[in-house]
Parts: C-alpha cells; sequence; structure tokens
C-alpha cells in the first residue's frame, strides 16, 4: 500500500507544480449589454430623465451631472433633437406634429402664437385668455388701409328722398249777368271769374337696412 500511495501522490505533485497561480494574474473586463439586445419592446420604461438624438447619445459630449461638454438643463426632464410626433408616424417638416385635439390650462409662448393687436373671429364667445371683445367692428366692416382707425361710414339704414313735384290744377268760373251795367257785376257783388291752381311738394320712403346679406361674427383681440 504505500507504495500505490507514492504513485498516486505523484502525478498530483506534478500538475500542481505546473498550474499557474490564478492570482498572479488580474484583469478587468467590462461587458456592454442591452436590454433586449439590441433592440426590443419594453412593456414598462420608467426614468428620471432622457436624452434622445444623435448628439445627445454620447454622454460625454451632453449631461446633467458630471464632467462633459455641454451641460442640460436640470430643468429639463426629457430632450429631444429631432422631430417629434404625437399620435401620428410623419411630423412632416414641423418639429412637432401632433394628431387630435391639444388641451391646455396655460399659455402658448414663443413666436408662433398670435401676436398682441391681432383682430381675429370667432363663432363663439372670446377665449376667456389673453382676449378681449373689439366692439370697435360691432355692425362695421374692416377696410384694407395703411394705418389702423377711421370709422367714418354710412349707416346701417337708409331712406329715399323724392324729387320736388307739383301737381298743376287750373280752371275758371266764368259768371255772366243779365240786367247789369255792361253785362258785368258790379261793386262788391263777385268777380266774373274765379282761376285756382294746385300745390307742390316732395315725398321721402321708408327706413330701410344698407346690410346685404349678412353673417353676425365675435371680433376678439389678442391683449
Amino acid at each position: 500500500m504505500p507504495r500505490l500511495k507514492t504513485l498516486i501522490l505523484l502525478p498530483l505533485s506534478v500538475f500542481f507544480l505546473l498550474t499557474p497561480n490564478p492570482s498572479a494574474f488580474t484583469e478587468d473586463i467590462t461587458i456592454t449589454t442591452y436590454y433586449p439586445a439590441p433592440y426590443g419592446v419594453y412593456k414598462e420604461l420608467r426614468s428620471k430623465r432622457v436624452a434622445i438624438g444623435d448628439n445627445y447619445y454620447d454622454g460625454g459630449e451632453y449631461c446633467w451631472e458630471g464632467i462633459c461638454t455641454n451641460d442640460i438643463d436640470d430643468a429639463a426632464d426629457l430632450i429631444v433633437e429631432g422631430k417629434v410626433g404625437i399620435g401620428t408616424a410623419s411630423p412632416g417638416a414641423r418639429k412637432l406634429k401632433v394628431n387630435g385635439d391639444i388641451e391646455t390650462t396655460s399659455r402658448f409662448y414663443g413666436d408662433g402664437s398670435v401676436p398682441a393687436g391681432a383682430i381675429m373671429m370667432f363663432d363663439t364667445s372670446c377665449p376667456p385668455s389673453e382676449w378681449t371683445r373689439f366692439t370697435t367692428l360691432d355692425g362695421k366692416v374692416p377696410r384694407g388701409a395703411s394705418t389702423y382707425g377711421g370709422t367714418t361710414g354710412a349707416s346701417e339704414t337708409h331712406t329715399h328722398s323724392g324729387p320736388r313735384h307739383v301737381h298743376g290744377m287750373s280752371h275758371t268760373h266764368s259768371n255772366a249777368c243779365t240786367n247789369c251795367h255792361g253785362g258785368k257785376w258790379t261793386g262788391t257783388s263777385g268777380p266774373s271769374s274765379i282761376t285756382t291752381t294746385g300745390a307742390g311738394g316732395t315725398g321721402q320712403t321708408g327706413s330701410t337696412s344698407s346690410w346685404p346679406p349678412y353673417l353676425n361674427v365675435v371680433w376678439c383681440k389678442k391683449k
């Protein structure tokens, strides 16, 4: 038996002598993974901040925290470099296209909004925010001009006056007498003839509207 143990231990001793020490070799390995890899569909995705776009892809170029070339505003939770479509896969030429209604409880700001002083017509009352009734156009029509103002024009109603005319009427009553001095009345007994004429006057139609067929609208002015 001692001879058998010696034969078994000898190969084991040679194996450990020829095997390198694992602690003598150290190396860091970085593995990049995608979930799912490399594309996929998430049922739920939660994130505090998201930056989308080719430029924002490099965290060394744009970042919220740390050292990078460009800092992203801390108040921005979502930044998008390209175009955005909501309810549509074809945003078109604009930065944002929405297929559906937009509801807001606040205001729209920017160059794309309606500028102050703009006058628009509505089929209902003026919008409650930033608009007021423009009563200057009530009962009037707008007319192009180089400057604003001027409300001179015709009234909403008018009348037609007819030309002056005379209704002429002339007739003579002749009276002859017998047994008169020379065949005529004498003294104050009366004339021998009477002539009358008619009187003239003017006419006028009743008041009528000056408007062609129309549709009432509500004029409003942007504050």
